[in-house]
């Protein structure tokens, strides 16, 4: 099992050397490196104290209380910098080193008075001390919380620009954050998991949760390797139609969803001529060009294309029809495929040859946007179409 740690550990470093040799690194790359090490540290560390150098050395634990509470922040750090329209660090950011800072000033007595003894061995009954212990614990799972808000957020924002999220899949995001709470709990129960299969020892207990680290890691570099931009360079040629139009700025900060639509448009000067002009010029602009037939269409090219701005339209869209852009655009393509599939020289065409025809570039959004709005499969409903003409 020790040479398992070591495995993961050059693995971290493998997967850090891909990031920073990158011939543009920004500061999203930085981020994910520095999570990236920690994680590796973090198996390192706990190699070197199977050959008891944490007895040897009891003040190697402040490693332990570092990186601990910066594994949290830095992942964090990095989904709200790659979701952000403007990646940049700012003051207000500094709050997350308040755990780390926390840590070390409750664990103070025992840093400057016990180096002699192990840890977990010194015995402190102070409340400061108590609520750093919990803090150095509990820290990374109220971050995952925090995470699962953010991904949340974003994806309700991805909604309002995009009519597919294919080219802006949440994969990655998803696999970076669910993985790390699936190591979190694996290291939180190791010790009841090992009781309940007859292993149990303080240490030896831990083993599941830092194999479960090892998978981690491994997976980071599997799934950046399949996402582009990751470990390798994107390539821009290939991404120009998913620039946005000149000129069509996009305020991301101003997207809210549910009750704050209102204070959301409330400054945005837009007259109800206005609306119903741009409601007019839109709906004629749907049925004459089809613009849902582009898979990949955006708020800011369909903005550009009836002359407004994408933050008029998103408001219009919202508060004429209740809709966000991407079930405004796939309410269309639903209805083309409807339309498609009844025609009898589709009889025995395949559906999701009908589902591309008609803008859709994913199987499951597909599907499941189809049984939202229909209740049925689109087989089912194709069977029952074709049941009632039978009879």
């Amino acid at each position: 099992m020790d040479s398992l740690y070591l495995i993961g550990f050059f693995q971290s470093l493998f997967f850090l050397s891909l990031i920073l040799t990158k011939r543009k690194l920004i500061l999203k790359d930085y981020l994910l490196g520095g999570y990236i090490l920690v994680l590796g540290i973090n198996l390192l560390f706990i190699f070197l104290n199977q050959t008891g150098l944490h007895d040897k050395y009891p003040l190697l634990i402040i490693l332990d209380f570092a990186y601990w509470t910066l594994l949290g922040p830095l992942l964090y750090l990095y989904v709200e910098i790659i979701t952000s329209p403007s990646p940049k660090l700012r003051f207000k950011y500094l709050i997350h080193l308040l755990p780390l800072t926390f840590v070390l000033v409750a664990f103070g007595s025992y840093i400057l008075n016990s180096n002699s003894i192990v840890f977990f061995k010194y015995q402190n009954d102070s409340l400061l001390f108590k609520v750093g212990y919990f803090v150095w614990m509990y820290n990374s799972p109220f971050y995952y919380i925090l995470l699962i808000i953010k991904l949340r957020i974003h994806r309700l924002k991805v909604q309002e620009f995009y009519s597919s999220t294919k080219n802006v899949d949440l994969k990655w995001l998803r696999y970076l954050v669910h993985g790390f709470a699936i190591f979190l709990f694996f290291l939180l129960f190791s010790p009841y998991l090992a009781k309940f299969i007859g292993n149990y020892s303080f240490v030896n207990s831990y083993h599941y949760g830092w194999f479960i680290l090892v998978l981690y890691i491994f997976g980071i570099g599997y799934f950046g390797y399949k996402q582009k931009g990751i470990f390798s360079e994107i390539d821009i040629e290939s991404n120009k139609t998913n620039e946005i139009i000149p000129n069509q700025s996009v305020s991301y900060e101003s997207l809210n969803s549910g009750s704050n639509e209102r204070n959301q448009y409330s400054k945005s000067g837009l007259t109800d001529f206005e609306a119903v002009d741009i409601q007019q010029r839109l709906e004629k602009y749907m049925i004459d060009e089809k613009p849902y037939l582009d898979y990949d269409i955006t708020l800011p090219k369909l903005a550009y294309s009836i002359e407004t701005t994408p933050n008029k339209l998103s408001q219009v869209i919202n508060e004429k029809y209740n809709l966000n852009f991407f079930d405004f655009i796939n309410k269309y393509r639903i209805t083309e495929f409807i339309n498609l599939l009844n025609d009898p020289l589709n009889n025995d065409a395949k559906i999701m040859g009908l589902a591309y025809d008609c803008g859709f570039n994913s199987k499951s959004a597909f599907y499941n946007f189809f049984k939202k709005e229909t209740s049925f499969t689109p087989t089912e409903y194709r069977n029952k179409k074709l049941s009632e003409i039978n009879n």
